[in-house]
């Protein structure tokens, strides 16, 4: 598991990588859900674990985010990319 912005602090859980950039995002119906510098780090999170994964022979890497409306960012994503 890996923490990229979770609004929680997870202390020393066994198996957490902290890669923490920000806590949470912003409401998005209200503006950006965050920043272009956070939207890099945590673009830039998921490459070094990507790369790190592919040197260690890791063939499988499962994603996922969690919290309320998941389905928004995704959609949100979707509607950008097509605009």
């Amino acid at each position: 598991m890996v923490d990229v912005g979770v609004d929680f602090d997870f202390g020393d859980t066994a198996g957490m990588l902290h890669k923490k950039v920000a806590r949470g995002t912003a409401n998005l119906a209200k503006g950006p859900a965050m920043s272009r510098k956070d939207m890099l780090a945590a673009l830039w999170v998921g490459i070094e674990l990507a790369d790190q994964c592919k040197s260690e022979g890791i063939t499988l890497v499962g994603t996922g985010e969690m919290g309320i409306g998941n389905t928004t960012p995704s959609s949100a994503i979707i509607a950008a990319i097509f605009r």
